[in-house]
């Protein structure tokens, strides 16, 4: 009886290992030569520089996407910022990420923050929120959602931790409403491979 436990558990564990396997990006930095030339020009069409780092992210065992780190000046607040850009194997821009910092500088959060004419009601709108989370991260993102002919939307995101000590993540558009972004789970993966 006891080794029938014991195998049951056992496999429980492996199913569950599996699941959890098939969920998570697997990630792994990789030379500019292993690229494809199509993906490369697309981010060379897209962006214009050199990339920093190029890493090959495989999301649900299936899809591949090419994710390439560089740096580039922010336009609004004169910062050399950390981006992110992903494409799929086909050379498609499929999302982006921006990293903002931690939220110490308060005048950085105005700029990034400010949107045309209601830059006060966003602002409160962010402070409401810090008062239930502490902020870890900020960063904006731009994803294009399934399909090449949907139009494209960012907004920010949120790393937050809550009073219990426990992760979260909020996603916005530029005037603070909350976006559910389980409507995109292959995005939401590629927007959080930098978490891992």
């Amino acid at each position: 009886m006891k080794s029938k436990i014991i195998s049951l558990s056992v496999c429980f564990c492996l199913v569950l290992m599996n699941i959890q396997a098939q969920i998570g990006p697997k990630s792994s930095k990789i030379d500019a030569n292993k690229v494809p030339q199509a993906i490369r020009t697309a981010f060379m069409n897209n962006v214009g520089m050199e990339p920093v780092t190029w890493f090959k992210m495989v999301v649900n065992n299936k899809q591949v996407r090419y994710v390439v780190a560089y740096e580039k000046l922010n336009n609004a607040s004169g910062k050399l910022l950390s981006y992110r850009d992903r494409y799929d194997e086909a050379g498609n821009f499929t999302s982006s990420s921006e990293y903002r910092g931690n939220g110490s500088n308060n005048e950085d959060l105005r700029i990034y923050l400010g949107t045309g004419g209601v830059e006060n009601d966003v602002y409160e709108r962010f402070n409401k929120l810090l008062k239930e989370y502490k902020l870890i991260s900020f960063e904006g993102f731009t994803i294009v959602p399934g399909k090449q002919q949907e139009k494209s939307f960012g907004g920010h995101r949120f790393v937050l931790q809550d009073k219990e000590k426990q992760k979260v993540v909020k996603y916005f558009d530029s005037n603070m409403k909350e976006i559910n972004m389980t409507k995109y789970p292959i995005r939401l993966i590629e927007l959080e491979e930098m978490d891992k």
